[in-house]
C-alpha cells in the first residue's frame, strides 16, 4: 500500500529530499518506507530511482537534479510489510514534512497561546502534546486501490503525577490519565489539503471507529470529510462514521455559482432563472459504492476539484513558483491579455482586508484590468470556459524581510462557544427516511440557536415567547420539540429518501427553499426579519458558496454549510485565517470553518473553508410585530 506525492523539475536548481528521523524502533515493529520514482512526465510511466547512483548531501539525503526537461520525481510512501490493520506507527518513522505540519499547527494562531487576534477560546491547552504513535488513513485511488492517504496525529494532555499534599494522596479530577484532546489530519499526497481537518477535544477518528467496529483491527478509509469506514484485511466491510454517500447526478456541476439573495424587509427575492432536474441512486451495498468511487466520472471530478483548490497552498509550501502581481493604489495594471475578448471571463477577488482593495473589469479587446484601492492583498479567480487561473494580488509596494511560508497575520471569529451551539443529530421516524437527514438537522439547529441566543422567538417553531427550544436531545420532552420542527423542515427540504436504506439526501436548491419556506409565515407577519445569501459550489472556485459561511460568523451568527461531496450538511460556528507569504512577496490566505456536526456524541471539527459545496448566510432578527 502506498502513497505518492509528486515533485516537478520546476523547482530550484537542486532539490533535497527532506531527511528522516532515524528509527529506534525493535525488529519487526510496524515501519513506513519511503521510494523515490521517476519519469518523463507528470502522469507516468513511473519508475524507481537507483538511489545508489545518486549523490548524497553530508547528511546523506539524495541530491536530484532539477533542471533537466523531461524529468519528474516523486515519493511513495509504503506501509511495511508486518504492518497489520490498525498498528499504529511510530512517530519517528513517520516523514519528517508530515510530523512537522502536525506541531506547526499545534504551536500556530489556533492554540490558546497564539496572539490575541488569532485565539480559539476552546482551542489547545499549553501542555498538549502530539501523541508517540500515528495511525495511516486509507484512501480509494482512481484505479480502486486503497492506500495511506493520511496521517493522524492524536493530541494529548500527558497524565500527571497526583498530587502530593502531605496526607492520603488524592489526585484533582483532572489528574490522572491523559485527557483526549482531538487530531491533526495530514495529507501525504497532494490530492488533498496539506492539513484535512482537525479537532481539539475528544478521541480520534480511528479510535472512534475502532469502537464502532469492535475491534482495532481495522484500516480506516477516508472518503471526504464527512464520510469513512471500518474495513478489515479483506477489505470488508464493518463499521461507517458519517453521512451515507450517494451516486451524484452529473448535472450538479450546472449548479456551481448559483445563488440565492433575499430580505423581508427589502422584498428582495432573486435566484437561477433555470436549475437542472437532478436525479439521485442509491447503492445498495458498501461494494458497490466503493467500486463506483473508484471510476465514477463524477467523483473524478469531484476529486480533481479539491486538489485545485489545494494546489495553490502546495505550491507555496513546497516552494514551487506562483502568479503574482503588484498593483500601486490608484493605478491600473491590465493581465491576462491573451485570453479572448468573448465569451466575457467571471473574475472574484477574495481578501480578509476590509474596504475597497482592489476593482476588477474584463477588457473589451481581452483580457482583465485591475485598479488598485487601499493597501490590501489576496487572491484573484479569473475564468473563461474551460481556463481558470489563481493570482495572488498585492495593493502597493511589496513588503521585504518575509520568508516562505511565514505567518504574517490571523485572525479567529465564532458565533459563541460550544455551550451555546444546540447539539441535535438525527432521528428516526418511519415517516422520515427512516432517519430525517442531515438538512433538517442543519437547519434545526440555526433556527434554534436565533431563539435561544439572540432571542428571536419565532424563529424555532413559531411559537413565540416562553418557548425556548431545547439545548439537546437528552430528554423525551427536548425529543418531542425537535421532532415537531423536524416533521416540516424534512418536507421542506424534499428530502430524497434512500430505498434500500434509512437516510436521505437534499440537493442545494430544496436547502435555500427549505429556510425560505420555514420562516415565511412569521416574515410575513413580522414577527421576524430574515435576509439570506446561500450559494451553491461544485466548481473549483473557493470563494463564492464558502464565503458566505466566514461572512455569517464574522457577523456572530452561525452557518448552515455543505462539506465535501454533497454528502453532510452541518452548522458552522467557528472561523479562521492565517496569512502566510508566498516566498515571492505576496501572501496567501488558509482558511477554516469550525463544525457543528450534528452527529450525537461527536466534538467540533475544523475543516478547510474551500471543502464545501453549500454555504447560507442567513441572518434571523425580531418583526416589529414581535411581543
Amino acid at each position: 500500500m502506498t502513497a505518492s506525492m509528486t515533485f516537478s523539475r520546476r523547482w530550484p536548481t537542486v532539490f533535497l529530499i527532506a531527511a528522516f528521523v532515524a528509527s529506534t524502533t525493535a525488529p519487526g515493529a510496524p515501519t513506513i518506507r519511503l521510494r523515490i520514482e521517476q519519469s518523463p512526465t507528470p502522469s507516468g510511466p513511473w519508475s524507481p530511482l537507483p538511489l545508489n547512483d545518486v549523490p548524497r548531501d553530508a547528511d546523506g539525503n539524495p541530491r536530484l537534479p532539477a533542471d533537466q526537461a523531461g524529468r519528474y520525481y516523486r515519493t511513495q510512501i509504503d506501509l511495511d510489510a508486518s504492518v497489520q490493520p490498525g498498528d499504529p506507527i511510530p512517530l519517528a518513522e513517520v516523514p519528517s514534512a508530515l510530523t512537522g505540519r502536525a506541531r506547526a499547527l499545534l504551536a500556530n494562531n489556533l492554540n490558546p497561546a497564539g496572539p490575541a487576534p488569532s485565539r480559539d477560546p476552546e482551542g489547545w491547552p499549553a501542555e498538549a502534546e502530539i501523541s508517540p504513535q500515528v495511525r495511516p488513513q486509507m484512501m480509494v485511488t482512481a484505479d480502486g486501490a486503497v492506500k495511506p492517504g493520511y496521517f493522524e496525529f492524536k493530541v494529548y494532555r500527558p497524565a500527571t503525577a497526583p498530587a502530593d499534599r502531605g496526607g492520603p494522596v488524592k489526585s484533582d479530577p483532572e489528574e490522572g490519565g491523559p485527557t483526549d484532546l482531538g487530531y491533526i489530519l495530514v495529507s501525504a499526497t497532494e490530492d488533498d489539503f496539506p492539513i484535512a481537518e482537525f479537532s481539539t477535544a475528544g478521541p480520534t477518528p480511528c479510535e472512534r471507529m475502532a469502537r464502532l467496529a469492535k475491534t482495532a483491527r481495522i484500516h480506516v478509509v477516508r472518503y471526504g470529510p464527512t464520510f469513512m469506514a471500518a474495513e478489515d484485511e479483506k477489505g470488508q466491510l464493518l463499521a461507517t462514521d458519517g453521512a451515507t454517500p450517494f451516486k451524484v447526478d452529473p448535472d450538479i456541476f450546472d449548479l456551481d455559482g448559483a445563488e440565492w439573495t433575499g430580505n423581508s424587509d427589502t422584498g428582495q427575492d432573486d435566484g437561477p432563472r433555470i436549475l437542472p432536474r437532478l436525479e439521485t441512486v442509491h447503492y445498495r451495498t458498501y461494494t458497490e459504492f466503493k467500486e463506483d468511487f473508484a471510476s465514477n466520472p463524477v467523483y473524478r471530478k469531484f476529486a480533481e476539484t479539491r486538489k485545485a483548490r489545494a494546489k495553490l497552498e502546495w505550491d507555496i509550501l513546497l516552494g514551487r513558483p506562483v502568479e503574482g502581481v503588484t498593483v500601486r493604489s490608484g493605478q491600473s495594471v491590465r493581465i491576462l491579455t491573451t485570453l479572448a475578448p468573448t465569451p466575457s471571463p467571471q473574475i472574484s477577488f477574495v481578501t480578509e482586508d476590509p474596504g475597497l482593495v482592489l476593482e476588477t473589469a474584463p477588457i473589451a479587446s481581452g483580457g482583465v484590468l485591475l485598479t488598485g484601492g487601499r493597501t490590501g492583498e489576496g487572491t484573484l479567480f479569473v475564468r473563461q470556459e474551460s481556463r481558470e487561473f489563481r493570482i495572488l494580488v498585492k495593493v502597493t509596494s511589496a513588503v521585504g524581510g518575509r520568508a516562505a511560508g511565514d505567518i504574517l497575520e490571523s485572525g479567529m471569529w465564532s458565533a459563541g462557544n460550544w455551550d451555546m451551539q444546540p447539539k441535535y443529530f438525527q432521528m428516526r421516524r418511519d415517516r422520515w427516511c427512516d432517519l430525517v437527514g442531515c438538512g433538517p438537522v442543519a437547519w434545526a439547529m440555526l433556527f434554534a440557536w436565533f431563539d435561544r441566543n439572540r432571542g428571536v422567538e419565532y424563529a424555532f417553531r413559531g411559537e413565540g415567547p416562553d418557548a425556548l427550544p431545547p439545548p439537546d436531545l437528552s430528554t423525551a420532552s427536548n425529543r418531542g420539540q425537535v421532532i415537531e420542527a423536524y416533521d416540516e423542515i424534512h418536507e421542506l427540504c424534499d428530502v430524497i429518501c434512500n430505498p434500500v436504506g434509512d437516510d436521505g439526501a437534499t440537493y442545494p436548491p430544496d436547502m435555500t427553499d427549505a429556510f425560505k419556506g420555514y420562516t415565511v409565515e412569521a416574515a410575513l407577519a413580522k414577527r421576524i426579519g430574515r435576509s439570506w445569501k446561500t450559494n451553491s459550489v461544485t466548481g473549483t472556485w473557493p470563494d463564492a458558496g464558502a464565503l458566505r459561511s466566514r461572512d455569517a460568523i464574522k457577523e456572530g451568527y452561525p452557518a448552515v454549510t455543505g462539506l465535501g461531496w454533497l454528502w453532510h450538511y452541518v452548522l458552522a460556528y467557528g472561523y479562521g485565517y492565517e496569512k502566510i507569504d508566498s516566498g515571492a512577496g505576496y501572501s496567501y490566505i488558509k482558511r477554516y470553518l469550525k463544525c457543528n456536526m450534528g452527529w450525537s456524541g461527536h466534538n467540533p471539527r475544523w475543516y478547510n473553508l474551500a471543502d464545501t459545496f453549500y454555504a447560507a448566510d442567513c441572518k434571523l432578527w425580531k418583526g416589529v410585530n414581535a411581543p
